[in-house]
């Protein structure tokens, strides 16, 4: 019988473990520039995303999950997709760069956007992962997403933040329960991410 109960003790132990192990993993990691100054940003542009995952849309959907979390929160009137892509094909050829090229914005293309576009504040962002992990029999969403908010005055980074997070708990995964999808998981993490801002 008290071999029974120790068993039993160790395999709940080992589960509050692994159900902890899971509860920390997926943590966002962010920066707060201590002297930034939020009030007078009242307009935002959110620039094409940078992706460098194997799936070709994978820089749009997440851009877009990432705009509508910004646009529930009500905080910033944020710039149309379509204005941003005609100023930035314009401000690109300006600067002899070809269309779909990726550009690095520096101080001086964050001020000439930040005037075309009458905006305090663009947020660039890059998808590092994005897509189905396959494991044994399992398969999970992935996703890993690092989001930066900089002021087109000074060029300053403002806040920056990074999340990288597997769908589902590893006993969910285990046992079949979990049934995350990529998108649900997308907008979590953009949650996640745009909470450490706002």
């Amino acid at each position: 019988m008290t071999n029974i109960r120790k068993i039993y003790m160790g395999l709940f132990i080992l589960l509050l473990m692994v159900v902890l192990i899971s509860c920390v993993r997926g943590g966002v990691r962010n920066y707060l520039n201590p002297s930034a100054n939020f009030q007078y940003i009242k307009r935002i542009a959110v620039l094409p995303f940078n992706n460098l995952t194997d799936e070709k849309f994978a820089g749009e959907r997440v851009r877009s999950i990432v705009i509508i979390e910004l646009l529930s929160r009500g905080i910033f009137d944020i710039v149309e997709m379509g204005e941003i892509a005609t100023t930035l094909k314009g401000v690109y050829e300006e600067w002899g760069y070809r269309e779909g090229e990726l550009v690095p914005v520096d101080k001086e293309i964050a001020k000439r956007l930040g005037e075309r576009l009458d905006v305090q504040a663009i947020i660039l962002g890059s998808v590092e992962e994005y897509g189905i992990s396959r494991s044994g029999t399992g398969s999970t969403p992935i996703i890993s997403l690092s989001l930066r908010m900089i002021d087109t005055n000074s060029g300053e980074i403002l806040w920056q933040a990074s999340c990288n997070k597997r769908g589902g708990s590893y006993i969910g995964r285990l046992f079949g329960l979990d049934e995350m999808t990529m998108s649900n998981l997308t907008m979590e993490v953009a949650k996640k991410i745009i909470d450490t801002l706002l």
